[in-house]
């Protein structure tokens, strides 16, 4: 035996591993001939497999955990959580307390109360979260129904804490007609 499989050897059993016989296929199919310094394939740690599964099983993990959350969109995350739970009392035949929620300009502006529904890019200072959030129930919005989820909650979060982009609601996206595009523009006062 060479000097460099029997320090192979007295390694893995060191380490607490099995010695195993190799499996007829691979002494048939000649795999052992030519490994560097006698080691042989036939030599099964436990262990170090068992050592490299949980490395491969925790780089897997890695990447779930590290994904990116997607962008959110208004017209797909936005709109209909303020169309199902809010312009019934914010939209456009409403407005108490002077807010619509069903346009940007006087859902960012000052309310009546002082305060700014939505502070894009500032969660923390918009007062639509802090109501959504409050567990006074003469503040908590919206006052009748069942509560927001915390996924929509999370949403709103994350689209005023990105800015609070809003989209003209088209029955075209502008993505996809060039004359739609100009229309929304026109339509905001832009060149």
């Amino acid at each position: 035996m060479f000097y460099a499989e029997r320090f192979f050897h007295k390694n893995q059993q060191e380490k607490g591993c099995k010695k195993s016989p190799a499996p007829p296929i691979v002494h048939q199919l000649g795999l052992l001939d030519g490994i560097a310094h006698g080691v042989r394939l036939g030599v099964i740690c436990y262990e170090m497999v068992r050592i490299a599964f949980c490395i491969i099983l925790i780089g897997c993990a890695s990447f779930l955990v590290a994904a990116p959350a997607p962008h959110i969109d208004f017209d797909r995350d936005i709109r209909p959580i303020l169309s199902e739970r809010c312009y019934e009392c914010h939209g456009t035949d409403k407005a108490k307390g002077g807010l619509r929620l069903n346009d940007s300009k006087i859902a960012q502006s000052e309310l009546k109360s002082g305060n700014r529904a939505i502070v894009a890019g500032n969660a923390g200072k918009s007062e639509l979260l802090r109501r959504v959030t409050s567990t006074d129930p003469d503040e908590y919005m919206p006052p009748k129904g069942e509560p927001l989820t915390k996924i929509q909650i999370d949403k709103l979060h994350r689209w005023i804490s990105e800015g609070a982009k809003w989209e003209i609601h088209l029955g075209v996206s502008p993505h996809h007609s060039p004359n739609a595009a100009a229309a929304q523009k026109r339509s905001l006062g832009e060149k």
